[in-house]
């Protein structure tokens, strides 16, 4: 898992757990180029995309995108 290079996550809700972005621990996966979060909504209002990267532990060679849309995983 750590050779990852694209991740895609869709967010349930409009509300990100800190404490479980920062146990999945993205900073050990040093291949990883691409970070893409699919909301149900918008960010919370206390909560910004800065936020979340810096919880995420996200390196600034990512490329970090928030998208607003309907996406199925199958």
């Amino acid at each position: 898992m750590d050779n990852l290079c694209t991740v895609w996550m869709k967010l349930k809700g409009n509300a990100i757990d800190m404490g479980e972005a920062t146990r999945a621990r993205f900073e050990n996966k040093t291949q990883l180029r691409d970070f893409r979060v699919y909301l149900d909504g918008d960010l919370d209002e206390d909560l910004d995309e800065d936020e979340v990267i810096q919880a995420f532990n996200l390196p600034s060679s990512i490329n970090v995108h928030f998208c607003n849309a309907d996406f199925e995983f199958k």
